[in-house]
């Protein structure tokens, strides 16, 4: 970025407030009014206004401050509908540079107040000067904040322009933070009313506090917390043997599949999942359910019906032997199922296809 203007010592002491001011936005709906603070410490304006525009859809929102500054009815619809004749709406547009530039940078004052939207528009508002700047998003769509001037022999000089030069790379950057953020935000909100609708609730394992309302539901199944974590005894015991399970056998990257925890009380069953955090804190996934008693889900897995009585069998505990013998088939029988039932439930043997079977058919019980 080349400079005209060489910042004073009072100018770089002011740049420094605002570009601290610039990141003091904790969301896209704070963002405008915080961006609009920090450049109006540098560049004096009459109303600044932060834009959001698309010409291709005659598409304008705006944000103002002052935030009473009046405008006639109609004037933002006129806007939308006008705003390809903005001289650096259209030299962004066609340019995708988004530095600083003024009115006068493309026209002169006789050639803007030729215009339709001069005459339309921003005569009737008291605007003769602008100064913008744009932030990187995709065009056509143009994210910018607008400085305006009302005096025609009060235009903006390079001192403003390099000012807001300086500026914009840090409130590009603000912009990118909240915009991340709230996209996280609502990422975490659509996840967790899916997790609620599924009855799920996550439980972090990294010492400090937990959900509440996943410890109430750890608590009303397994206890009190009497272990070392805090948690339940039984749970405590059950995380350690599946992170010595890990230890033992990290495997190859892949996701390992860990045995379900499961259990029944008062007509409620909960089903836990340990979930190893890799480079964050493990947690435990914790999904309530009504029982049931229909082996529907197993079907809809592919599973026979007499593959569905071999597993629900094998879940409750039965050897081969004791399989063969209530289904009155031989035992070799018993081991072709068995081998079918892994291969169509995806898993590697006995604790796995019993897991699974236990969380699908919650009244199976060992």
């Amino acid at each position: 970025m080349r400079l005209v203007y060489a910042p004073a010592e009072r100018d770089v002491v002011v740049l420094v407030d605002a570009v601290q001011h610039a990141y003091r936005a904790s969301s896209l709906e704070e963002y405008p009014a915080t961006a609009m603070a920090a450049a109006a410490m540098l560049v004096r304006c009459d109303v600044a206004s932060f834009n959001d525009v698309d010409p291709s859809r005659n598409y304008a929102v705006s944000v103002l401050d002052p935030p009473d500054y009046e405008f006639f009815p109609g004037a933002f619809e006129l806007f939308a509908e006008l705003q390809a004749e903005n001289p650096l709406i259209r030299y962004v547009s066609d340019t995708g540079d988004g530095s600083a530039h003024k009115f006068t940078d493309f026209v002169t004052t006789a050639e803007f107040h030729d215009t339709r939207i001069y005459r339309e528009l921003y005569g009737r508002i008291g605007v003769e000067h602008q100064l913008a700047i744009t932030l990187p998003v995709a065009l056509p769509r143009i994210v910018g904040l607008v400085l305006n001037r009302a005096h025609v022999d009060d235009d903006f000089d390079e001192r403003d322009r390099t000012m807001l030069n300086l500026l914009r790379p840090h409130l590009a950057q603000a912009y990118e933070h909240v915009r991340l953020r709230d996209e996280l935000v609502t990422q975490r909100s659509l996840l967790g009313q899916l997790l609620q609708e599924q009855g799920t609730t996550v439980v972090v394992l990294d010492g400090s506090s937990s959900d509440p309302e996943g410890l109430a539901r750890l608590a009303s199944f397994f206890g009190t917390g009497t272990g070392p974590s805090g948690l339940p005894l039984p749970m405590d015991t059950w995380i350690e043997a599946q992170r010595a399970r890990l230890r033992h056998d990290p495997g190859d990257g892949l996701p390992t599949p860990f045995e379900t925890l499961s259990t029944v009380r008062d007509g409620r069953r909960i089903v836990v999942r340990f979930v190893p955090g890799n480079d964050s804190p493990d947690a435990l996934a914790l999904t309530e359910r009504s029982p049931r008693t229909d082996d529907a889900e197993l079907r809809l897995l592919g599973l026979s019906s007499r593959e569905v009585e071999v597993l629900q069998l094998l879940a409750s505990g039965a050897t081969n032997a004791e399989i063969g013998a209530q289904l009155h088939i031989a035992s070799g029988t018993v081991k072709k199922h068995l081998d079918a039932i892994y291969r169509k439930l995806g898993v590697s043997g006995r604790v796995q296809a019993v897991s699974m079977c236990l969380e699908l058919l919650p009244t199976t019980r060992p």
